[in-house]
């Protein structure tokens, strides 16, 4: 649900910043984000009514018990593990995640959307790791260098992403809406169209300076 909400926020995102540059269309883009302010509305709502529901307070109080057991070490008990300090364990964790990274991009060049999908999940499981982590080192210019590369190549795999996902969006939601709904929704798709076309280079330039950063825990 929380998905669907988000994939209406952008794509109305993209369709407003559209319609402020573009007056040719004026008409068609007003009445394609008064039918995405309802989809909207109706998202949020049945997002609202699952966090409500009481499957959902158990499950979090579920999560919150086995949070609760594995910090007082009543689960997962092995000396070696848990002995394991903060540093190591981050470096581990580091590692592993950065490793994944540069295996899911391996074959860059020749990748499918799905293929930069996958990628770009892994970068943003670095992304959260490395935010997380990176206070037990220092920040020094060697910790910004790595955060800001690997932030840098994220925004651009989600840009591209949310291309890709715009016409899926339309097809799945605005079909058979009426002329000026898909005239507007169709202006949107190829608008992002351009921008991923666009952003191609720069997205190879940003892979190539990742993979050339130094990481700084190491």
């Amino acid at each position: 649900a929380l998905g669907h909400v988000r994939e209406i926020d952008v794509f109305r995102e993209n369709a407003e910043k559209l319609s402020r540059s573009n007056s040719r269309s004026a008409y068609d883009m007003e009445q394609l984000l008064i039918v995405l302010d309802k989809l909207r509305g109706h998202a949020y709502h049945d997002a609202a009514l699952i966090l409500d529901d009481c499957k959902t307070t158990v499950f979090a109080l579920e999560i919150q018990s086995l949070a609760s057991k594995y910090g007082q070490g009543g689960m997962f008990g092995d000396k070696e593990t848990l002995d394991i300090s903060a540093i190591h364990f981050a470096e581990k964790t580091l590692d592993r995640l950065h490793e994944r990274v540069l295996k899911r991009g391996e074959h860059f060049a020749k990748m499918d959307a799905e293929q930069r999908h996958e990628l770009r999940i892994a970068f943003k499981n670095l992304r959260y790791a490395v935010g997380f982590l990176s206070g037990l080192h220092p920040m020094n210019l060697r910790t910004r260098t790595y955060l800001n590369h690997v932030s840098a190549i994220q925004e651009v795999l989600g840009a591209q992403n949310d291309a890709v996902m715009a016409e899926q969006f339309v097809e799945a939601n605005l079909a058979g809406l009426g002329d000026a709904v898909h005239a507007g929704a169709m202006a949107v798709v190829k608008a992002q169209r351009v921008r991923k076309s666009a952003g191609e280079r720069i997205l190879i330039r940003r892979w190539h300076e990742f993979k050339e950063t130094e990481i700084f825990w190491a």
